[in-house]
């Protein structure tokens, strides 16, 4: 029989069928095609969905081995966002608190969980210009020192700026550059942030080397003084 009537044929049988057979008809030959297709234009208009809403990242700040105290975290993003006149339908600011690194020898595992994937989330951060400004204790912003991570403070501070931090006994040298500013003191922290590195190390933040947003990492030094 030729295949065009074997067609007729079977749309003939299924119009005249129960409609217990007729899903079973339909779902043996037709269900996956359509739960496929179904799903193809859910990920299309997902992806579509998060082009459009997608917000630009005009700063990015790594904490590392701090904890926000409640929600503080979300109300310095918001309260920087206001001071600086920042879209923040169209652009974000994110303080990042999620990465736990440990500096050398952890005597206590049960402290805080130390992590090799949030070294490899940092370093990946720091290579691709993810990430604009570091702060962590010293024993932290050194070891990454050695690496090459963060630039001269002359590369964004001014020479006044520097010498004032100098002559308050907090700035961090490195090789002869000043490479990082304590933070010690700075009043946001103490207020919204708690340390959670081993020991108790000055704190120091690093502007990262190739930042895309330096003005604006600077500007969050200054506002969380």
């Amino acid at each position: 029989m030729p295949v065009m009537d074997e067609f007729k044929e079977e749309r003939e049988r299924i119009k005249t069928a129960s409609f217990r057979e007729k899903w079973k008809y339909f779902k043996d030959y037709y269900l996956k095609w359509v739960l496929g297709i179904l799903f193809g234009i859910i990920v299309l208009i997902s992806f579509i969905v998060s082009i459009v809403t997608k917000k630009e990242e005009v700063l990015h700040v790594s904490l590392i081995n701090f904890n926000p105290l409640e929600n503080e975290a979300a109300e310095v993003q918001e309260a920087f966002s206001e001071k600086y006149l920042i879209d923040t339908k169209k652009q974000q600011v994110i303080v990042d608190t999620s990465m736990h690194i440990a500096a050398g020898t952890v005597s206590d595992n049960s402290f805080m969980k130390y992590s090799y994937e949030d070294e490899q989330k940092l370093m990946a951060l720091v290579l691709t210009n993810g990430t604009d400004l570091v702060i962590s204790g010293q024993d932290v912003l050194e070891k990454y020192m050695q690496n090459g991570w963060f630039c001269s403070l002359r590369e964004v501070l001014d020479e006044d700026v520097i010498r004032k931090y100098a002559e308050e006994d907090r700035v961090l040298y490195y090789e002869g550059e000043p490479a990082a500013i304590r933070m010690d003191e700075a009043q946001l922290f103490k207020k919204n942030y708690f340390y959670i590195g081993e020991g108790e190390p000055e704190l120091y933040a690093g502007f990262v080397y190739g930042s895309q947003h330096a003005d604006l990492a600077k500007a969050f030094l200054e506002f969380v003084q």
